[in-house]
């Protein structure tokens, strides 16, 4: 795979590492019923509404992880605008409004597929062409030249560059190596909401050192839409 696949992304709210942070990156079925966690909400993800052949579970039930930073879910989410709402007196810099509430998380992709369960698809889960595999069939079945090309993909690429691993119901946190935002006013949002979270009493801590140093800004590579 020539490094492919060795790391992986989810894209997420800001306002939900906190809770990522303690209980570990979770399925949107146990999301959903979590206190503090925010979900993108069912119209604008687009989710495969049948089950999965492989194991007859819904995507819902799995983390998705795409292969590539510049992901088509990225794409989609930063474009649109529905669920953003603006908070008065924010400065958001550079960038759109609403890159600057996402973080993308970077995982460990050689841990993450070793969990028991993780499988993957060929092509973006909604395609009615896309095939799901166990995830030590890997590196078969999937188009690494669509998913290594640099910036978006053509149309005719795109269900190819949406291929996705799908790790059931959990992964922990310990799994994230990094978590990238678009701005520098995101990444105080970011940290700000760690310490309001865990409290001040925290901010020397182990736990909440590992998480502040994992916080990175990266508009040009994780969020390309920003640089045209």
């Amino acid at each position: 795979m020539e490094g492919l696949g060795e790391e992986l992304y989810h894209v997420t709210r800001i306002s939900n590492l906190p809770t990522i942070f303690v209980t570990g990156l979770r399925c949107w079925n146990a999301a959903t019923d979590r206190a503090g966690c925010s979900p993108f909400a069912e119209d604008l993800v687009h989710r495969r509404t049948g089950p999965i052949p492989l194991t007859g579970k819904t995507v819902t039930a799995y983390v998705p992880l795409s292969f590539c930073v510049r992901s088509l879910f990225l794409h989609e989410v930063t474009r649109e605008q529905k669920w953003y709402q603006p908070r008065t007196g924010d400065a958001r810099s550079p960038g759109r409004e609403q890159d600057n509430e996402i973080a993308i998380l970077c995982l460990d992709g050689v841990k993450a597929l070793q969990l028991r369960g993780a499988i993957y698809s060929s092509l973006e889960v909604c395609s009615p062409s896309a095939s799901f595999y166990e995830a030590k069939e890997l590196p078969a079945h999937v188009d690494w030249s669509a998913i290594s090309v640099p910036g978006w993909t053509e149309n005719s690429a795109r269900a190819a560059r949406g291929a996705t691993v799908l790790v059931p119901e959990v992964i922990p946190m310990t799994y994230i190596t990094a978590v990238t935002v678009c701005s520098n006013a995101a990444l105080g949002r970011a940290r700000d909401g760690l310490l309001e979270k865990w409290g001040l009493d925290w901010r020397d801590t182990g736990d909440v050192s590992r998480c502040m140093r994992l916080l990175r800004v990266d508009p040009e590579s994780f969020f390309p839409q920003n640089s045209g």
